[in-house]
């Protein structure tokens, strides 16, 4: 008998019954259960949930569901699951949450998720976007950085845990209307961060808006300050050698540029940044697409609007990540990208679609010492060509919400 029909026999006895919990007080972690969405059998999440699976839209799609009861706030969702409904839209709007962001959004959601569900575009968004045009003004810098933050330290002299920045994205559009795109990977086994920083301050300047999805750049940024400052209190000569400059002034003129950039620090310990702006906080304040449901991360942003706007498409910007399947559909642009095979003769392929995946490339990149010159150029490749999606996507999204109406030259 093999070990499967083995335990099969073992659990199917009398007196031994599945235990089945109550989905109403369980319900968060059912959210995430790998069986929501998929056509795999057998299927956990329907045997759990039973009918109450096929709610449209589904009340687990609800933007941060699982935050909606407080002490002062009763969570209105464990009654209507055991009532034998399971839509959001079974909510009242009253039972949307406590004042505050999230219950903006989930209003939003509500309102826009009745008959299949509707795009809306705040015209908010619009007054925004066209305002960060004069002010912090052209150019359009579109960013996005690669980093780690690792147990044992890669390098000398670091903490764990501390922060390794190793790559960053930045498309940029001009004021003209022409596009650019620069990018910089760390390919050595030397401490990258103030490299780079340096290589950064070459791209972005003194001068235009820095879009960013997330306050991870800031942060980022932040960390790496408070390495030059230490580095060039502890030992400046080392710190030169680091960030390959001439003298400690001209690392000291980086950690100005840096806290600079980063602005302004509040009674809090915030950074007030006049140039870094983010579209991720602009996203979820003011806009919503039905395929995006709860979420407001750039990769279920973009393949709603990718999907919705055949036009990006043909955008001359953009034609490089129209791929179809085989219903002539676009496919998502993180599932196009291309794997390429990391060694033992080709018959392993691979490809960097997320963060995590990035980070398992680099240290692969920089640090597996057996891996043939081939693997080597095609992971850096894909960290290239993934990183590049993601400044790629926040502009796809801003030409989305614009119309292109904010682009200069005719394009």
């Amino acid at each position: 008998m093999r070990p499967p029909e083995r335990l099969a026999a073992l659990v199917d006895v009398a007196g031994v019954h599945r235990f089945q919990e109550d989905i109403a007080e369980v319900y968060k972690v059912c959210r995430e259960c790998e069986y929501r969405g998929t056509k795999r059998q057998p299927n956990g999440f329907r045997e759990c949930w039973g009918a109450l699976a096929d709610a449209t839209p589904h009340v687990l799609d609800l933007c941060r569901v699982g935050q909606i009861g407080a002490k002062t706030f009763p969570d209105p969702v464990p009654p209507l699951l055991r009532s034998g409904r399971a839509s959001l839209l079974d909510l009242t709007q009253d039972e949307l949450g406590k004042e505050g962001a999230y219950r903006v959004r989930r209003l939003m959601q509500w309102e826009h998720s009745r008959d299949g569900g509707t795009e809306f575009i705040d015209p908010s968004l619009v007054r925004i976007l066209r305002d960060h045009a004069t002010d912090p003004g052209y150019p359009l810098h579109f960013v996005d950085f690669e980093a780690c933050n690792v147990a044992l330290p890669h390098h000398g002299g670091l903490r764990p845990y501390e922060r390794v920045a190793f790559q960053w994205s930045c498309h940029t559009v001009h004021q003209s209307g022409e596009l650019t795109h620069a990018e910089w990977l760390n390919v050595d086994r030397e401490f990258p961060n103030f490299a780079f920083v340096k290589t950064l301050r070459q791209a972005l300047g003194d001068r235009g808006t820095i879009y960013v999805w997330s306050p991870y750049e800031q942060t980022t940024l932040r960390n790496v300050l408070t390495q030059l400052e230490e580095w060039i209190a502890r030992d400046p000569e080392e710190a030169d050698k680091v960030a390959q400059v001439a003298d400690v002034g001209d690392l000291e003129s980086l950690a100005d540029w840096l806290n600079g950039l980063l602005g302004h620090e509040d009674e809090k310990g915030r950074r007030h940044s006049s140039r870094i702006r983010d579209l991720h906080d602009l996203a979820l304040k003011y806009y919503f697409h039905p395929d995006m449901g709860g979420r407001t991360s750039i990769k279920v942003v973009l393949p709603a609007i990718w999907k919705a706007d055949h036009a990006l498409g043909t955008h001359p910007w953009f034609t490089q990540y129209l791929k179809t399947d085989g219903d002539g559909q676009p496919l998502d642009p993180y599932e196009a990208l291309e794997p390429l095979p990391l060694g033992d003769g080709g018959a392993e392929e691979d490809v960097v679609r997320e963060g995590t995946g990035a980070i398992r490339a680099y240290q692969d990149f920089i640090f597996r010492a057996e891996a043939e010159p081939q693997a080597r150029a095609n992971l850096q490749h894909l960290l290239l060509q993934y990183c590049g999606l993601d400044t790629a996507a926040m502009v796809m999204i801003w030409v989305h919400w614009t119309k292109g109406s904010l682009i200069r030259g005719g394009v």
